[in-house]
């Protein structure tokens, strides 16, 4: 009898140990070379995944001095790269972040030059190709604002990455974001109160992806800014580990990205 009770509460305390780990995540520090700089990067992985190969996320950064979580070093720490990464794990989901060259531990120079940062991005996805746990051919590529011009780039020059989709946040609406290099569903998420969105430019950039029949889907976020946050009520208090990234952009990206699956 003593047996069968000491059995019971066991079971039942491996049963609430397993549904703790099920809700969280593996996060492992990843590295590659791009010639001869080495970036570094998070890998996070969905705990209990009962699939051997993973889809995978990769968010790009954008133009400012941003490390892998969203932060800029000495800055305020805005961490919505970290948000959106917890944020689609929840569909089973793995995600790569990482610091861009010249930020956190990744060597060689800060730098707005497209070649080069493409040419990064091609060797992430490289390291993810010889991962077992990835399925590189379930791709989806993030860019947030100038992440959205070296996810263009590195499908204008690199021919063979062919991404499940595509996902545009903040986009910056210039000649470099050619709607003719997409051939993969869009996503296009911005704020109500980023300046740098052109509406003109973002309904010529749709009136092509219609013409080209390439399935998008436009969300724009109440009160959003550039960065992707609610600031209907100013800006929020970056240093409240409660406050997260808008609220919208945490719900829709990673619904949008379980329709791709």
């Amino acid at each position: 009898m003593r047996l069968k009770y000491s059995l019971s509460i066991s079971l039942i305390f491996l049963m609430v140990i397993l549904f703790h780990i099920k809700a969280g995540e593996y996060n492992f520090e990843v590295k590659t070379k791009s010639g001869n700089i080495v970036l570094y990067g998070t890998l996070s992985l969905p705990t209990f995944s009962s699939k051997t190969k993973l889809p995978v996320a990769i968010i790009v950064p954008g133009a400012r001095a941003w490390d892998r979580d969203g932060n800029i070093r000495g800055g305020k720490p805005y961490g919505h790269y970290q948000d959106i990464a917890k944020s689609i794990l929840t569909k089973n989901v793995a995600v790569l972040r990482y610091d861009k060259r010249g930020v956190g531990k990744s060597g060689g120079f800060l730098t707005h030059s497209l070649p080069l940062l493409a040419k990064d991005l091609y060797s992430w996805i490289n390291y993810l190709k010889k991962r077992e746990d990835i399925d590189i051919n379930k791709l989806i590529l993030i860019g947030h604002s100038q992440g959205t011009l070296v996810i263009t780039y590195l499908l204008k020059n690199y021919p063979s990455i062919k991404p499940l989709g595509v996902a545009l946040l903040s986009p910056v609406l210039s000649d470099y974001l050619s709607p003719y290099v997409f051939n993969c569903p869009l996503l296009i998420i911005y704020g109500s109160e980023d300046s740098m969105i052109d509406k003109n430019k973002l309904k010529n950039f749709v009136n092509i992806l219609s013409k080209k029949k390439i399935k998008y889907k436009i969300i724009e976020l109440p009160g959003g800014s550039h960065i992707l946050f609610d600031v209907s009520h100013g800006e929020p208090d970056y240093f409240d580990p409660k406050t997260t990234a808008h609220p919208l952009l945490l719900k829709s990206l990673p619904e949008w990205i379980e329709s791709l699956k």
